[in-house]
């Protein structure tokens, strides 16, 4: 499994012993985060939409 990103504070998606939340496999990218990613953390909308364009 290839995890998305790893987490700072709290528990990720995979159980309470690992910190990694997500998977991203090929073109698929998967989390089970709600809220506003995208619009607070501006390193990951930076690398989705530089992702877009180079597609």
């Amino acid at each position: 499994k290839n995890p998305l990103f790893t987490v700072k504070q709290g528990a990720g998606n995979s159980s309470e012993d690992t910190a990694n939340e997500g998977v991203h496999e090929g073109n698929f990218y998967g989390t089970h985060i709600i809220g506003p990613l995208l619009i607070r953390n501006n390193a990951v909308a930076k690398y989705f939409a530089e992702l877009l364009l180079k597609k």
